[in-house]
């Protein structure tokens, strides 16, 4: 008996350790009560909250906002490197928009905050658009892998049709969209050159 309760806390050990060296993980977070009530009391339009947990083990977390056009990369927004910390523990980030005169995108990390202070979109207040989460459940971040978590699409045409893609994948219908704004991860070497 005392084999079987020693062979169940390694297993339960070795569990655990397996656990914490997965590197960083990401996964929706849904808002509660009061920060529910403080989120709604702001300017932004719509906003996606995420999770992220782990170690990057000596890797660098990049975030950006990617620009495309008929499913074509065009422009990148804004990126961050080498602001955040190397663990994680229950910390929140998030991406969301403010569609007024001008579409402002807002992406919120536990490094401080990055706008657009409005991007040239001309006519995409006359777009039919959709936004949300591009993950549905807990992802691990892989390096040098993208990880494309919330998206802003919009179109000129009369038909908006489901994005649809791997869970963190680019949208496999993107060029079905006349422009779209995508939030995303990535685990890169530090001293690797801004991509």
């Amino acid at each position: 008996m005392k084999r079987f309760m020693l062979g169940v806390a390694m297993a339960i050990g070795l569990a655990g350790c397996s656990a914490t060296e997965k590197g960083v993980t990401v996964e929706p977070y849904n808002l509660k009560g009061m920060e529910e009530t403080l989120v709604s009391q702001t300017q932004v339009d719509s906003i996606d909250y995420f999770m992220l947990n782990g170690k990057t083990g000596g890797l660098d977390l990049k975030y950006s906002v990617e620009v495309y056009e008929k499913g074509k990369l065009v422009d990148e927004l804004f990126q961050s490197r080498g602001l955040i910390e190397e663990n994680y523990k229950s910390e929140l980030i998030s991406f969301g928009l403010h569609n007024g005169k001008e579409l402002e995108l807002f992406v919120n990390t536990v490094g401080g905050t990055a706008m657009t202070n409005g991007y040239p979109a001309k006519g995409h207040e006359e777009m039919a658009s959709t936004y949300g989460s591009l993950i549905e459940e807990k992802i691990t971040l892989t390096k040098d892998q993208p990880a494309y978590i919330a998206i802003w699409a919009g179109t000129k045409g009369n038909m908006i049709s489901t994005l649809h893609g791997e869970n963190g994948g680019l949208p496999d219908n993107l060029a079905q969209y006349d422009r779209a704004f995508l939030f995303k991860l990535e685990l890169l070497d530090p001293d690797s050159a801004d991509q």
